[in-house]
């Protein structure tokens, strides 16, 4: 009976000339009752099919839902999370009518998730509250598509609609977070940007790995496609992943692919975003102590890698800890392959090394020998590996995976160098002090470079690293990271090389949050 009278009344009459005539202190509660009735009817049987439901939903989008009361809404969102069936959230053609994409839009107005109707946006109360509860409750539908539905999930087609749905999620927080700007600071979008993604983040940690990869992978792809340098939205991940009690697989890739993004930046987003490492680190707080090494190593995470020497070398209690560490990080390394693309990242990972060796070397200058020397050994392998005959066969049909660039044989060649000029000899009165015998070959083969044909493309770069080690022949331990900075920099100039000296100082500390 009630359906029928909710069919038959000319609701936009009713909200432009009844409404008016009710009391103002009534209209909050009566409205959100009438949007419950609304979202409930929509859903009856008789009426779902209807042709006139779709109009009265589409016209209701006018209606003035911002006054629908948090509570009211909570309710409401519990009883359409466990009663309609979750494939509504997918938006699949066959599946879904214009009564139920009108419905999620009458559900994303009165959650204060459609910017584009303006002012009424900022008059709706506990906005922060519903635009978590209307996260959260897409996230659990989300969730229960792929639980009622793994044959769906099993087709590519299938987990092609998930991505475009959890995308689309995606897309309308990342609106509803930049019309923010006129009203709320950089760190009150920070917070707001903060809260939802924790609905997203937190649930991967109790619930199916299968779908929380698939939000991943996501992710991923919409921070490489979509989201623009400083999106506040994805920079948000990295405050989130620490909040969850322990980490999965996948959560490593997210990390990796988010220090990727963060380190981004543009000239429009430098007002509120100054990516450094310092930074980086006191945002990941939560998260350090989370981190595991086999995982970070099965995934080749180099800025993940940097971020945990960085941590764990600091955090160890004896310098005997430190230097088994550092030998067992000389062998692990080895497995990590590099591209043209990666090369610049892998040698943050070997500057915190030689950093944090020059630290014990203050310490224990006997016993840091070995670690370091480790690492300068390995240096030397990959300054002089060459393409085998199988390796150009797997280039032939895409399969070669570790690409062996002139500038990584170079770099990683006076790095080693660097590590060399370390141990001079000491004549047995102290008053002399010289070069090594190994120094002074790696010296000379590093010069022979500048004849050799095969080195022409970065010449000029060897006849600067050349000088550059010269004028530093026998370089004091406190001036090892810069001049290894130095030497980086000649090579490669991405963004995330301009902050990372400050944390190989002798002195760095990792900020508390």
């Amino acid at each position: 009976m009630l359906a029928h009278i909710f069919i038959r009344l000319n609701w936009n009459d009713w909200f432009t000339n009844t409404l008016p005539t009710i009391p103002s202190a009534a209209h909050k509660t009566l409205v959100s009752r009438l949007f419950t009735i609304f979202i409930k009817i929509a859903f009856e049987p008789n009426i779902h099919m209807q042709i006139n439901t779709s109009k009265i939903l589409e016209d209701a989008i006018k209606y003035p839902w911002h006054m629908v009361e948090y509570s009211e809404l909570e309710n409401l969102m519990k009883w359409f999370c466990t009663t309609v069936e979750p494939t509504i959230v997918l938006r699949i053609p066959e599946e879904t009518n214009y009564a139920d994409r009108a419905v999620l839009d009458l559900i994303r107005l009165a959650c204060a998730m459609m910017p584009e109707i303006g002012n009424e946006m900022q008059q709706i109360s506990n906005a922060t509250a519903k635009r978590i509860l209307y996260t959260r409750s897409m996230i659990r539908l989300q969730r229960s598509c792929a639980a009622k539905n793994p044959k769906l999930f099993a087709t590519k087609e299938g987990k092609k609609v998930f991505n475009n749905a959890f995308e689309e999620l995606l897309q309308t927080l990342n609106q509803s977070l930049r019309a923010l700007a006129a009203t709320k600071s950089h760190e009150e979008q920070r917070r707001e940007a903060l809260n939802v993604m924790l609905e997203i983040i937190l649930p991967m940690q109790t619930q199916s790995e299968e779908t929380s990869n698939l939000h991943i992978d996501s992710i991923i792809k919409w921070q490489a496609t979509t989201a623009e340098p400083g999106n506040i939205l994805m920079c948000s991940i990295l405050s989130a992943l620490g909040h969850m009690k322990a980490f999965i697989g996948g959560t490593y890739v997210l990390l990796e692919s988010t220090i990727c993004f963060y380190f981004r930046s543009s000239e429009s987003s430098l007002e509120w975003h100054t990516p450094t490492w310092i930074n980086l680190l006191q945002t990941l707080q939560m998260s350090l102590e989370k981190l595991e090494l086999m995982p970070i190593m099965r995934n080749c995470s180099m800025f993940t890698l940097n971020v945990y020497i960085l941590y764990k070398m600091e955090k160890m209690p004896t310098v005997g800890d430190q230097i088994t560490f550092m030998q067992d990080l000389c062998q692990l390394i080895e497995s990590i392959k590099t591209e043209p693309s990666t090369e610049a990242m892998m040698t943050v990972v070997w500057g915190s090394m030689i950093a944090w060796g020059c630290k014990i070397f203050l310490k224990e200058p006997q016993n840091s020998r070995k670690p370091l020397i480790m690492l300068s050994r390995h240096l030397q392998h990959l300054s002089s590996q060459a393409e085998g005959w199988g390796d150009g066969l797997l280039g032939a049909i895409g399969l070669k995976r570790d690409v062996v660039t002139n500038k990584r044989k170079v770099l990683t060649r006076c790095l080693a160098i660097v590590i060399l000029s370390l141990f001079p000899n000491i004549s047995y009165s102290g008053e002399r002090v010289e070069p090594n015998e190994e120094y002074c070959s790696s010296m000379r083969e590093l010069s022979m470079l500048l004849a050799n044909k095969k080195f022409l493309d970065v010449k000029p770069l060897v006849v600067q690293a050349v000088n550059i080690l010269k004028e530093n022949t026998l370089p004091k331990i406190q001036d090892v990271s810069h001049l290894v900075c130095r030497l980086i920099s000649l090579f490669y100039c991405s963004s995330f090389l301009t902050s990372v000296p400050e944390v190989w100082e002798m002195d760095f500390h990792i900020p508390s949050a």
